[in-house]
């Protein structure tokens, strides 16, 4: 929970806070709701105490901060794996302390992951404005076809010209098409006018991909199956098909990883001959 971290894509992990609610399937097996439970605290449901962290903990980013811009070193932050920053029910003033020191932070790109997208557009500084923060990366948890149906639509609005959106779909419970929402159009992709009252403006859309080469789209897409006890399979069929829609798409594609036949994680995996580690930026961030 600090400058080093086993999450392959990032630098540093960081927790303003720990504590949080599950909510979907996901959420079963929650690696940091059993890690707080073996530590003897009880901070995981409605109700249940978020417990910051301390205050010196709290003045590590800016110790980073610092040494990225002395450096010029890229250094990327995963902000709360032991909570989720959007939870209703985070600490009182939390999110405004989180946002005042992501803006102090500047050199450092953050990554904010939520499986409460529907409440983030609520939930932004005054300053956002329409561009948003470019060094802010806001993810959403995509585990089934329900979840992406429900999620990346929300993650979509959110407002923010110039800050990528991207998917973490780990644990992958299930084969996921992201093309288009299915709750939305279950009988396939809607036609395209020819004008603007329907969103294309004029671009083609066949089929129309939920990132739909607009402003607002997703920009990255990481996939992982569930590890630890009682982990649930993974087909590497289902990952094979992100794969090929995102490279489709031009969309940056990261296998962060799968089970071996004992049930052993297998870090950054290969897949048809090759391992996926594509970032967003070619400097790895």
């Amino acid at each position: 929970m600090g400058k080093k971290t086993k999450i392959q894509y990032v630098s540093s992990t960081w927790n303003p806070w720990v504590g949080c609610t599950k909510i979907s399937p996901g959420c079963t097996h929650c690696y940091a709701s059993t890690q707080d439970t073996s530590w003897g605290n009880d901070r995981w449901g409605p109700g249940k105490p978020r417990e910051f962290t301390s205050d010196a903990y709290w003045r590590k980013p800016l110790a980073w901060q610092a040494e990225a811009k002395r450096t010029g070193k890229p250094h990327s932050v995963f902000c709360a794996s032991l909570a989720d920053v959007f939870d209703a029910e985070a600490p009182e003033g939390g999110l405004a302390r989180v946002w005042n020191l992501i803006e102090a932070c500047p050199d450092l790109t953050w990554l904010l992951l939520t499986k409460r997208p529907e409440r983030i557009t609520a939930s932004l500084p005054p300053n956002w404005g329409k561009k948003g923060w470019k060094h802010v990366r806001l993810g959403a948890t995509v585990e089934t076809q329900k979840m992406a149906d429900l999620r990346i639509p929300e993650l979509l609005n959110v407002p923010g010209t110039d800050v990528l959106r991207y998917l973490s779909m780990e644990p992958l419970l299930e084969e996921i098409d992201i093309e288009y929402p299915k709750t939305l159009y279950p009988d396939g992709p809607p036609g395209c006018c020819n004008g603007f009252e329907c969103g294309c403006y004029g671009r083609p859309t066949e089929p129309p991909l939920w990132w739909g080469g607009f402003d607002k789209s997703i920009g990255w897409i990481i996939v992982g199956a569930e590890s630890g006890e009682g982990a649930r399979p993974m087909n590497e069929d289902w990952v094979r098909r992100l794969r090929d829609q995102a490279s489709s798409a031009k969309i940056p594609f990261f296998y962060k990883q799968r089970l071996d036949p004992t049930g052993e994680k297998v870090s950054l995996p290969e897949l048809d001959g090759r391992t996926w580690a594509e970032f967003p930026d070619s400097r790895g961030v």
